[in-house]
């Protein structure tokens, strides 16, 4: 591919990825509120591996306690899972 190409692809990854964060917006709006109520603590980051095994950093949603341990959703106990979670 030519740097042209690249340009082009990384310029339509930009305008699609916009698109979809304008689009979704409104529901991501009203998932923070409803975490809001629900931990107190809607967002939390976490390392990942990524392609090459290279780490990043991912920011999600809350879907566990804030006391709970940091594990997969499926590897802790129920009671660690919140409403808005389950």
């Amino acid at each position: 591919m030519t740097k042209h190409n690249h340009t082009i692809i990384r310029m339509l990854d930009f305008c699609l990825a916009t698109a979809g964060f304008i689009a979704f917006s409104p529901a991501m709006v009203t998932i923070f509120v409803a975490c809001f109520f629900d931990t107190g603590r809607p967002i939390f980051t976490q390392i990942r591996n990524g392609r090459f095994n290279e780490p990043f950093q991912i920011i999600k949603f809350r879907t566990m306690k804030t006391s709970s341990l940091e594990k997969p959703t499926h590897l802790v106990d129920k009671n660690d899972v919140t409403k808005l979670g389950k």
